[in-house]
């Protein structure tokens, strides 16, 4: 028969086990936890530098109503997430030039935009890396 001191040493010795693997394992959560935050915070980012470079692109190349150094930069941001989610989708450079002549036809109110005018333009958006 074992004396009630040892039992009691006995499962003092298995609870501080315990609390010694479940530290080790929050631990590792933690560790864990701290990538997929900065991994998170890496995507993020990136996230922001792609919008901030088609931004630019649809500032500075595709400019429709002639706003470059007259209108803040930030005049055409509303339409980085369309031309992003094409690009991201794997989409032709003439399907992203289709989509900058209907932005023009659209809301800009351009009638007579084509996609061929706007080639250029979709060239350089289709070079550019949107992988986060």
């Amino acid at each position: 028969m074992i004396s009630p001191g040892k039992l009691l040493a006995e499962g003092w010795r298995h609870v501080e086990a315990f609390r010694v693997r479940s530290k080790e394992s929050r631990e590792s959560a933690e560790v864990l936890h701290g990538r997929q935050l900065q991994r998170g915070k890496t995507r993020e980012r990136r996230g922001r530098e792609i919008q901030d470079r088609i931004g630019r692109i649809l500032y500075e190349d595709w400019d429709p109503l002639g706003l470059r150094n007259v209108a803040p930069s930030d005049e055409y941001d509303s339409y980085v997430g369309g031309v992003y989610r094409l690009l991201a989708s794997g989409a032709s450079c003439g399907q992203v030039a289709e989509h900058l002549a209907e932005l023009e036809r659209g809301p800009l109110g351009y009638s007579e935009a084509t996609a061929a005018g706007n080639m250029a333009v979709a060239g350089k958006l289709c070079e550019l890396d949107v992988r986060l």
